[in-house]
């Protein structure tokens, strides 16, 4: 994976967690219950799988397994104008760095094929699994990036 490609996906993790956790509890409780699909106190690669398929479900409006720019452009305005901000044009190098064809649209392939940021940096202890300590720690250095 080039550089750029997994500094996007890190990106957007980093925007989506800190949006996320802002519009709950301002350390990602909320986001954590929400995404530990199973209440077992830990975040899997598998739930953030499931959690990915569905952010990709509700982009995806017209249900062709591809995001198109104008689908993109719903989903920023969808998510309010503290996203659209922090995102400052982000949003369209992430979008290439995520079109590895070139087509400008982004499969569902594509889209799950990208890299789980979040899992890699915030399992601080390398289990495969990331606690609530381990996400709000996450959360809290996310948060200190952006300032």
């Amino acid at each position: 994976m080039t550089t750029t490609k997994y500094a996007a996906a890190l990106a957007a993790s980093l925007i989506f967690t800190i949006s996320a956790a802002d519009a709950g509890a301002g350390d990602g409780s909320r986001l954590f219950k929400h995404m530990d699909a199973d209440g077992d106190g830990v975040i899997t690669r598998a739930e953030l799988t499931t959690q990915r398929e569905a952010v990709f479900a509700r982009i995806d409006k017209n249900g062709d397994g591809l995001v198109s720019a104008e689908e993109r452009q719903q989903a920023a305005e969808g998510r309010g104008q503290r996203l659209r901000d922090r995102m400052q044009g982000q949003g369209d190098d992430i979008a290439e760095a995520i079109d590895t064809d070139g087509d400008g649209n982004i499969s569902r392939e594509e889209y799950l094929a990208e890299p789980t940021p979040m899992a890699d940096f915030a399992d601080t202890d390398g289990d495969g699994g990331v606690t609530q300590e381990e996400f709000a720690a996450f959360v809290q250095a996310a948060k200190a990036k952006r300032k």
